[in-house]
């Protein structure tokens, strides 16, 4: 995302950075939004915030799933290997969640429990993976009162059964049957499991 470029009014966007202390970028390049205050009408001079400029992977230096709230996903694997320092985004988030957590740990803050109790178990053999995204993204099963993720990643999600989202509109979009096929092209075959998956 570049909102300084492509929000519909990106003089207003950016009113909130400027009084900002700092902000973070996790783009492939220096964009408008993370190099905002050398736009034509900003002077720098009169602006303190601080921009930290994170370099992530290419979509294709990183596995992972595109997806839209119109149920469409399309799996990608890895084809290179990021450059230079670059990180898949998923990583980075990983990366500052672990020091954040830490820092409340260690030093304490207003209101951690949204932070330290956070949902945040998108590891497979304890490193941080897209596959288990994808896994949340489909929906889980609710047992009992206390919503317990069910651990399976190839469940079968029954209607009459109680179950949560990380994004309702593509849940329960996780087949591996429908994802291989999707691999080949047979996109005929994905909307008909889609439908039948909500039928």
């Amino acid at each position: 995302m570049n909102p300084c470029h492509s929000a519909p009014n990106s003089g207003n966007v950016v009113v909130p950075w400027l009084t900002a202390t700092g902000f973070v970028v996790v783009d492939q390049v220096i964009t408008e939004t993370a190099s905002f205050w050398d736009a034509p009408d900003m002077n720098a001079e009169e602006i303190g915030t601080t921009c930290y400029f994170l370099p992530c992977a290419l979509i294709y230096e990183k596995p992972g799933t595109i997806l839209n709230s119109g149920r469409g996903i399309q799996w990608r694997q890895q084809a290179v290997e990021p450059w230079d320092e670059a990180k898949p985004d998923y990583e980075i988030c990983d990366l500052l969640w672990k020091e954040i957590c830490r820092l409340y740990k260690e030093e304490g803050g207003a209101n951690p429990d949204p932070i330290l109790k956070m949902k945040w178990d998108y590891y497979v053999d304890g490193k941080i993976d897209p596959r288990p995204v994808a896994w949340a993204l489909n929906g889980y099963k609710l047992e009992g009162s206390g919503g317990l993720r069910a651990s399976s990643q190839t469940q079968t999600l029954q209607r009459s059964q109680r179950a949560a989202s990380t994004c309702f509109p593509v849940m329960r979009s996780w087949k591996p049957t429908v994802l291989l096929h999707a691999a080949c092209g047979s996109l005929r075959f994905l909307r008909q499991q889609r439908c039948s998956a909500f039928c």
